[in-house]
């Protein structure tokens, strides 16, 4: 999900997604491997004309030529204060970049994962009016078990 600016805001979301491969040893999490798959159709939120135009236009997801979108995580670092950090890898609208996340994992199984990473709309190609340069990201998921 993610906000807009402003005095008014909404929180977006994707309602269909999933782990298509998930690996994780919680003893050592640079082994962490996981790709998720984003239905980019299912976005969703508190406007709807804003989440249809948002979905739509081809200066945003244009969903209609990028109907998935993918997030590619291998490996994890311990940081100060015991948040992870990885370098994943997110495809949307056929553009690769590197999006940093920080998250935390539970103790123990099933594991729950809460994040946090910021889009730069520019390196994804996202034009059109709308929120902030660099959009606040969090999600909040339980991990497979295996």
């Amino acid at each position: 999900r993610n906000g807009s600016g402003g005095a008014e805001s909404t929180k977006l979301t994707f309602d269909k997604w999933q782990f298509t491969e998930f690996e994780l040893d919680r003893a050592d999490l640079s082994t962490m491997k996981a790709e998720i798959l984003i239905d980019t159709k299912s976005l969703a939120g508190d406007w709807d004309n804003l989440v249809k135009s948002i979905k739509k236009k081809e200066d945003y997801f244009d969903v209609k030529h990028h109907p998935t979108a993918v997030i590619r995580i291998e490996g994890a670092t311990l940081e100060e204060g015991g948040n992870y950090s990885t370098e994943a890898q997110l495809t949307l609208k056929n553009i690769t970049k590197t999006l940093p996340i920080t998250f935390t994992i539970s103790e123990e199984a099933p594991y729950a994962i809460v994040g946090d990473a910021t889009i730069k709309r520019k390196q994804w190609d996202f034009k059109g009016k709308g929120p902030e340069w660099e959009i606040p990201v969090h999600f909040e998921v339980t991990a497979p078990e295996e």
